[in-house]
């Protein structure tokens, strides 16, 4: 079952390091999905949609969407800790890429911020999947001696 897992995580790794060399078209599809529902202050019907934002919408529905909820399923394995500050990190991002997408016409801030949130992803992943398999880092250690040291400062 871990096998299986761990497979998952490395075809989102390849999603990621495929949106980490191609931002132009991310950043494109999300910025014409958050434009057409600001400018139709409703929802956009699967009809009304051209065919790269139908196959943006379906590439996030097989890959990313599962990945979000493989991360709180990880919450129960040996990397825990490390899937908490993924969650974390995405709920702090989020709120930030909409504005960005919508507010900055400038293409160069727009690909540097899909590119900079597709290199954590892929570093989040691959540091999930080699301390699986080969670094065997123990989480729970770094965490009570985070909190110990908290407590000591304190």
């Amino acid at each position: 079952m871990k096998h299986i897992f761990y497979f998952f995580w490395i075809i989102y790794l390849m999603n990621e390091l495929h949106t980490f060399f191609n931002p132009k078209k991310q950043r494109n599809l999300s910025k014409d999905l958050i434009t057409r529902q600001v400018e139709k202050r409703d929802k956009i019907k699967w009809e009304e949609l051209d065919p790269n934002q139908k196959k943006g919408i379906r590439s996030f529905l097989i890959i990313a969407a599962p990945a979000i909820i493989l991360r709180f399923v990880g919450l129960m394995s040996y990397n825990w800790l490390i899937f908490a500050m993924w969650i974390i990190w995405g709920f702090i991002i989020a709120p930030f890429s909409k504005e960005i997408m919508f507010r900055f016409q400038n293409r160069f801030i727009l690909n540097t911020f899909v590119s900079f949130t597709a290199l954590i992803n892929v570093g989040f992943s691959a540091f999930v999947i080699l301390n699986s398999y080969h670094f065997l880092i123990d989480n729970k250690e770094i965490f009570y001696n985070i909190v110990h040291f908290f407590k000591a400062v304190l």
